[in-house]
């Protein structure tokens, strides 16, 4: 049981997002309208996360996805409707602190284009498009149309027709420079620590009374930590480890290859 009695809405809409470090979050309704996070990882029992008091209209729906996991750059976007046939989107950005203040409309239905009786709100679908950040969100106007939002769009495509808004695509852009930015400097951390491994290895391959000296200011402090050796000395090979040429200190090949 994540949620005890009396803590959570009776018929709570529910939404949910996984990604990277073995993240979960599970939003729900409480008895008083207002929108909850559960948070779970691979080291993190199900807690209960810091959110505003955003309220949820008493039968709206819950969609809601997320983008550049176990980044600083992480994203959550979650979407609901109003009795007005608004789409609200509640916006999570790790870079700027956490959750906004307050939810915002992002598109407003002008209600007499689609005329019909008063029903429950609507179903809410989002998706993010791979590779892209961007979202596009599905919903049921009326219950008489499904109506598509695009962040990139102005209107709702329900007539086949989208208006292009130029601030929503700046954003975009912004969003999808930030998103290779952080593939280039993944990339460039794949590649160091596969430099790193060969280093090691050939370290470790060296013949008995091969000298090296630890230039990498990392791997400098990790050695001084393990062995004691502070006065930076190169290092010379000899059976099972490494003794500074100072002759005091030494390490084994297995925490040498750990450093």
């Amino acid at each position: 049981v994540l949620v005890g009695p009396g803590k959570v809405k009776s018929g709570t809409p529910l939404a949910a997002v996984a990604g990277g470090w073995n993240e979960l979050r599970l939003f729900y309704v409480d008895k008083a309208d207002l929108l909850k996070e559960l948070y779970s990882d691979g080291h993190t029992d199900w807690t209960a996360s810091k959110i505003p008091s955003y309220t949820i209209h008493a039968t709206a729906m819950l969609s809601a996805v997320a983008w550049n996991y176990a980044s600083p750059y992480f994203q959550i976007r979650l979407y609901s409707a109003t009795d007005n046939d608004d789409l609200r989107e509640f916006v999570f950005s790790r870079n700027s602190g956490g959750w906004t203040p307050s939810d915002q409309s992002v598109m407003a239905m002008t209600l007499e284009k689609i005329p019909g009786p008063e029903a429950p709100l609507s179903a809410v679908a989002a998706v993010v498009l791979e590779d892209e950040s961007r979202t596009k969100v599905y919903y049921h106007p009326k219950r008489k149309v499904i109506a598509e939002w695009d962040v990139c769009a102005k209107d709702p495509n329900h007539a086949g027709i989208t208006k292009v808004s130029t601030g929503a695509v700046e954003k975009r852009k912004i969003e999808e420079e930030t998103r290779v930015k952080i593939q280039e400097e993944e990339r460039k951390r794949q590649q160091e620590e596969e430099r790193r491994q060969r280093e090691v290895q050939e370290q470790l391959k060296a013949p008995q009374g091969a000298v090296v000296q630890i230039s990498d200011a990392t791997k400098a402090a990790k050695l001084k930590e393990h062995s004691g050796c502070t006065q930076g000395y190169a290092w010379k090979k000899e059976p099972g480890g490494w003794r500074c040429e100072g002759g005091a200190h030494t390490i084994t090949d297995a925490e040498f290859a750990a450093l």
